[in-house]
C-alpha cells in the first residue's frame, strides 16, 4: 500500500510508520534496515544495563567486603548492604543503568512487534487503521489481511525486498490510483507480491 507521508511530504511505498527515532519514514525501502536497528539496539542496551551492574555490583562488593571485614555484624555484606552502597557512592551509574534497562525494554517490545508484523504480512499503518480499508475486515468484524500468504512466505518476501519505488522517484496524487489499480490487477493475477 502506498501512502502520502505528510511529515516527510512524500509518497512511500508499503509506509509503515513516520518515524520521529530515526527521522525518516518506515516502508519497502527500508524496512529492514529497521527492523535490524531494532534488534541491534535491543542488543547494545542490553550489553550496557550489563556493563553497568556489573561496575556497580563489583564496587559494592569490594567496598562492603571491606568494610564487614572490620565488623562483627552479621550479614553485613547482603544484597540490600551491596545495594545501598552503590545507590550512595554510583548514583550517576544507576540512573543510566535505570535509563538504559527503560529503553531496552522499549526497543524489545518494539523488535518483537516488527517482527511479528513481518511474519504477518502487514505493516504498522495497516495494524493501527485496518478498520479503513476494504477487505480487511474479516465476517465476525475483526482484523483479516488479505495479503498474509503464511509465515514462511511471508518471511522470504521480507528477505527479498517489498517491490518498491525506485530510489528517489517522485509520484505525484494522479499516478496513485493508477499503482493501486495495478496492484489490485497482480493481486487477482496471482502474482501479487504483498502490497
Amino acid at each position: 500500500m502506498c501512502r502520502y507521508s505528510r511529515f516527510f511530504e512524500c509518497y512511500v511505498a508499503r509506509f509503515d510508520h513516520d518515524c520521529p527515532w530515526i527521522s525518516n519514514v518506515v516502508g519497502a525501502s527500508n524496512i529492514g534496515h529497521f527492523v535490524l536497528f531494532c534488534y541491534t539496539v535491543t542488543c547494545c542496551l542490553s550489553a550496557w544495563c550489563y556493563v553497568c551492574f556489573g561496575m556497580i555490583f563489583a564496587d559494592a562488593s569490594q567496598a562492603v567486603s571491606a568494610r564487614c571485614a572490620t565488623s562483627n555484624l552479621l550479614d553485613c555484606d547482603s544484597m540490600p548492604n551491596v545495594i545501598m552502597w552503590g545507590v550512595q557512592h554510583r548514583p550517576l551509574a544507576w540512573l543510566l543503568l535505570i535509563i538504559y534497562f527503560i529503553f531496552a525494554i522499549f526497543t524489545c517490545i518494539m523488535s518483537i512487534v516488527q517482527t511479528r508484523q513481518v511474519m504477518g504480512n502487514v505493516t504498522t499503518n495497516e495494524m493501527i487503521n485496518w478498520h479503513r480499508y476494504p477487505g480487511w475486515e474479516g465476517q465476525n468484524g475483526a482484523f483479516k489481511n488479505p495479503y498474509d500468504r503464511g509465515m514462511v512466505h511471508n518471511i522470504k518476501q521480507f528477505f527479498n525486498g517489498y517491490p518498491s519505488c525506485p530510489r528517489g522517484a517522485a509520484l505525484n496524487r494522479a499516478e496513485i490510483p493508477l499503482l493501486v489499480r495495478q496492484a489490485h490487477e497482480d493481486l487477482n493475477d496471482g502474482h501479487g507480491h504483498g502490497h
